[in-house]
């Protein structure tokens, strides 16, 4: 019974694990000293410190720029401006983001052009400049023309920087490495949330091959809810039951997503479930003493 009990919590911590993993003067000053890790706005001077420059000054230094790939006009690049989001703390971050800003470099895309937010590992900002932007996966590079946005790279190029950067810039067809996440969330934003709740089946079949695994959609849900959007990201919860039956992990992100005051039976029934394959579950057992307390 105690490895059991042993095995749920570490089960847990890995959940955990892969759903938070890799995302002033010249850099915010360090909210979480112990960690070296940089939060808010920042900019390259800032990485170029102390020990952040251990991996930025080395990746960049060493990153050998595609010239052949990079074939753009001036007028390509004018009004440009490039959001990134990153995490000190992610391994994805620390190759990809050096590597990037050489790029733009090269193309002599202006520091001015490039704003860098830094995040934590739950994927927010002090200031909440993550707020609407649904970044489900650290870095993202976001590119835009004036107001509108043109693609992003996320988390890391499909073919390389340069050749995905020109792709996204001349508007050709591009599909992000994510390709699932990106899909889902255009969805919501062009249909909305009661469009995709009604077809839940068929979005499955074109969803599912575009999918990594069970996480993408998980991660995509706690990224919605911190956007404040709860209902895609339990309608996401219900696709993600539909596409991986059976999972653990799915029916507590659907018991935690799902509104307290008008969903308590559907919530019971999911800790229920849980608690059926894992009776020593923490978040089960807690989340149905709570409903037991509050009488619902």
């Amino acid at each position: 019974m105690k490895q059991l009990k042993t095995f749920t919590s570490l089960s847990l911590l890995w959940a955990l694990g892969i759903l938070f993993t890799c995302q002033p003067t010249f850099a915010q000053i360090n909210q979480e000293e112990t960690t070296h890790m940089l939060v808010g706005k920042i900019n390259q001077q800032g990485l170029k410190k102390t020990p952040y420059n251990q991996w930025f000054s080395k990746n960049y230094k060493a990153y050998e720029v595609n010239n052949q790939e990079l074939k753009l006009d001036k007028k390509d690049l004018k009004n440009l401006k490039i959001k990134i989001f990153l995490g000190t703390w992610c391994g994805d971050s620390k190759r990809e983001v050096p590597r990037f800003l050489k790029v733009a470099a090269q193309l002599g895309i202006a520091p001015s052009q490039i704003e860098m937010i830094a995040l934590k590992r739950d994927r927010k900002s002090p200031d909440g400049e993550y707020k609407g932007l649904n970044i489900h996966h650290v870095p993202t590079f976001i590119v835009s023309q004036g107001t509108q946005e043109l693609g992003r790279i996320t988390e890391e190029p499909v073919q390389s920087l340069e050749a995905d950067l020109v792709k996204i810039i001349q508007q050709k067809p591009y599909t992000p490495y994510f390709a699932g996440s990106e899909y889902l969330l255009g969805l919501f934003k062009q249909k909305g949330n009661a469009y995709v709740q009604q077809n839940l089946k068929s979005i499955g079949k074109t969803l599912k091959p575009q999918l990594k695994n069970q996480w993408e959609l998980l991660r995509l849900a706690y990224i919605l809810s911190i956007n404040d959007q709860p209902k895609a990201a339990l309608t996401t919860c219900h696709l993600a039951d539909q596409l991986y039956p059976k999972s653990i992990s799915i029916w507590l992100a659907i018991a935690r997503y799902s509104p307290p005051k008008t969903a308590t039976n559907a919530i019971r029934k999911h800790y229920q479930k849980v608690l059926k394959v894992d009776p020593y579950n923490y978040e089960a057992i807690y989340g149905l003493k709570k409903l037991d307390k509050s009488g619902e």
